[in-house]
């Protein structure tokens, strides 16, 4: 099967529209991003912005921004302070790091490495534009589930441990992610308790 990883283009902004719906359905909808933000997002900061493709059919996208962080004191924050109401204005030309804002793989074609492939793709430009790394906030999909043994910091504290894994944190600590802190009240959604955590991949690492 032929995957094509390619930067993110205005014609793509219906197809991407639907993964979101599909692969984010309990998110509230301003919290999801729309045709309208993607047809903005490759003038905004078309290094950052990719889809993967397979016979000609979007199955996977991510998006993201430079950003100003510091992983030594990370700031709190909420999904809506970067998403800028799905339009990411937030993002700063000069910014040390690359933020990812999501990462979005239609299920049926999950456990083909995309997500991996799209994440290189962004450490690529990481180095190429001299970056320290990726930092990103990865949703705690698996915690209803366990919503009635954990508490979210007993969670957090579980996954950091290694006693439990989780369908979307773990796999981003497979491919080089650090778990920096736990983000409550971070979005809309509760399949995750509306948590994640901050994570940070250095650009040293290779994906």
């Amino acid at each position: 099967m032929n995957i094509l990883i390619r930067k993110m283009e205005k014609r793509d902004a219906d197809q991407l529209a639907h993964l979101q719906e599909v692969v984010f359905p309990d998110l509230i909808p301003e919290e999801r991003m729309k045709a309208i933000h993607f047809s903005s997002h490759p003038d905004l900061f078309p290094e950052g912005q990719w889809v993967a493709e397979i016979d000609g059919k979007i199955v996977g996208s991510t998006s993201s921004i430079r950003y100003h962080f510091n992983p030594l004191s990370p700031e709190m924050h909420r999904f809506a302070d970067l998403f800028d109401d799905g339009f990411m204005r937030t993002h700063q030309p000069e910014g040390n790091w690359l933020y990812g804002m999501d990462m979005a793989v239609f299920p049926e074609f999950r456990g083909l490495g995309i997500a991996r492939r799209l994440y290189s793709a962004r450490q690529k430009v990481v180095n190429t534009l001299g970056l320290e790394g990726q930092v990103t906030v990865g949703m705690l999909n698996g915690f209803a589930a366990h919503s009635k043994e954990y508490s979210l910091e007993e969670y957090y504290l579980a996954l950091k441990n290694g006693d439990l894994k989780d369908p979307t944190v773990s796999v981003q600590q497979k491919i080089g992610f650090n778990m920096v802190s736990l983000m409550t009240d971070y979005l809309s959604d509760p399949t995750c308790g509306n948590a994640g955590v901050l994570l940070v991949l250095p650009s040293s690492v290779e994906v």
